[in-house]
C-alpha cells in the first residue's frame, strides 16, 4: 500500500484538476452514461463506460464542481 503526505496529495489534486486525462467537454449519451448530481452543492458528473466482452475499454467524463 502507498501512503502520501498531505504535500503529496494537494500535488496530486491539482494534477488532476489541471491536466484532466480523461475529461471531456461533450459527452454523448448512452445506456452506459452514469449522471450524479449533489444535493448539497453544485457538484454534478457524467460518466460514460465501453466495455467489451465485459471488459472496461474506454471511460470519458464531464464535471462540474468546486473540487
Amino acid at each position: 500500500m502507498i501512503f502520501y503526505n498531505p504535500k503529496e496529495i494537494r500535488e496530486i489534486i491539482f494534477s488532476a484538476y489541471l491536466n484532466p486525462k480523461f475529461k471531456v467537454e461533450k459527452l454523448p449519451h448512452n445506456n452506459k452514461t452514469i449522471f450524479e448530481h449533489s444535493n448539497v452543492c453544485v457538484d454534478t458528473i457524467e460518466l460514460n463506460l465501453e466495455f467489451n466482452d465485459n471488459v472496461l475499454i474506454d471511460a470519458k467524463y464531464k464535471a462540474e464542481g468546486c473540487t
